[in-house]
């Protein structure tokens, strides 16, 4: 059976899936990058083939990549009144480590070439996909993301709106009584763009791992790897009425519960209809990505903690959050965990977020699981088996 992955031929999820597909034999790997995808839009077709099998790898991290999508996105981003780049400044675009480029228009240019690649794939007689591309879009655009869980009754943060600037963030937090709020653009990842907002007695305060650098009039945003606190009014409205232009959803502060004198929360990848891979993380701060140097937690003695009942429904509800995406073969959910650990949130669900190095469930790693999935139950989701969970393995 011939299987092509579209990704970017240097990037490690390629490597460590390509690695994890030769190991356990499952036949021929066709590698299509996205630059070739993005320049020839044949590219992909030509590898197409009755009964194959496609995977759709995260385009990230490749500079040249992130701005043909942006030029994909030019117009329709011009009607959606967000922020943009015209293609004369795209022209003369280089890369700058952190900055950030504008969201809405590169969510535009990446949800039309999913498209292009779903119409593709229609078109082949017996193509199946590993994750599909609307389930891909939909996951890219957090506020539709929201909708779609809620519909299918998942347990999300409280959602407070799309506010345009802080003006309309401030008055979103006063109508509806809530004094902590984190601001997340709809279309970033690993905490790109994203604010936690309190008020307090003495005003409003936000943690960001974002600064704004002013440069010849003009406010450019640049993520780094160390989350600032922001207490300065002047300062946090800039931060925050530069993000609104990317559009943004404004979500209340779900409560994180505790371990070890840090807060936690758990990404769980669910891999056909099962919960598997789970890291514990862990930090002192709002944000719990592990890039913004958190620490991973021990499984073992969260779920002892938890408990059995509770440890059970927390996976129920990654399942459930799964289930609202049944054609892609595996998710990766973002939970939220309340300090008395009997309710929970859904966070995120990430189409790409089975990058989870040197962890392991059954003795896979989470490409070959998703592969053995995969084999047997080709574009569907597994039978419900009896549930086992297993610790990370460092």
């Amino acid at each position: 059976m011939r299987t092509i992955l579209l990704g970017n031929p240097g990037n490690r999820r390629v490597q460590l899936f390509a690695s994890a597909f030769h190991a356990i034999g499952q036949g021929e790997l066709e590698i299509v990058s996205w630059l070739d995808y993005l320049r020839d839009r044949d590219a992909l077709r030509r590898q197409l083939s009755p009964g194959c099998r496609l995977r759709i790898e995260s385009s990230g991290e490749d500079f040249e990549v992130e701005k043909l999508l942006l030029y994909s996105g030019v117009l329709e981003a011009v009607q959606s009144g967000y922020r943009r780049f015209n293609p004369g400044e795209l022209a003369s675009l280089t890369f700058q480590k952190g900055r950030i480029l504008p969201l809405r228009q590169w969510y535009l240019g990446w949800k039309k070439i999913l498209a292009r690649i779903q119409a593709e794939v229609e078109s082949t007689p017996g193509c199946k996909v590993m994750n599909h591309p609307r389930d891909i879009a939909t996951m890219f655009d957090k506020a539709r993301c929201h909708e779609v869980l809620g519909a299918a009754g998942v347990p999300v943060p409280r959602l407070l709106g799309l506010p345009g600037s802080y003006d309309e963030l401030a008055a979103l937090m006063e109508g509806s009584g809530c004094r902590r709020v984190f601001l997340k653009p709809c279309h970033s990842s690993s905490a790109s763009g994203v604010i936690a907002l309190e008020r307090g007695p003495k005003g409003m305060q936000a943690f960001s791992p974002m600064e704004c650098v002013r440069k010849d009039g003009t406010s450019i945003l640049f993520n780094s790897l160390r989350v600032r606190r922001y207490t300065a009014g002047g300062e946090i409205k800039e931060l925050v009425d530069a993000i609104c232009r990317e559009r943004c959803i404004a979500e209340a502060w779900f409560p994180k519960a505790g371990m070890e004198g840090m807060r936690f929360d758990l990404r769980v990848l669910v891999i056909g209809g099962r919960s598997a891979h789970t890291v514990v993380r862990q930090s002192n701060g709002p944000f719990t990505n592990l890039h913004l140097g958190n620490r991973r937690g021990n499984l073992d003695e969260i779920i002892k903690k938890m408990g059995a009942e509770s440890w059970a429904g927390a996976m129920s509800v990654c399942e459930s959050a799964a289930a609202a995406f049944p054609p892609s073969l595996y998710v990766a959910v973002d939970l939220l965990v309340s300090p008395c650990m009997r309710r929970f949130a859904v966070a995120e669900v990430n189409a790409f977020g089975d990058l989870l190095p040197n962890l392991l469930h059954r003795g896979m790693d989470t490409y070959t699981a998703e592969l053995k999935a995969w084999r047997e139950n080709p574009g569907h989701l597994a039978a419900e088996p009896e549930i086992i969970y297993d610790a990370p393995v460092s």
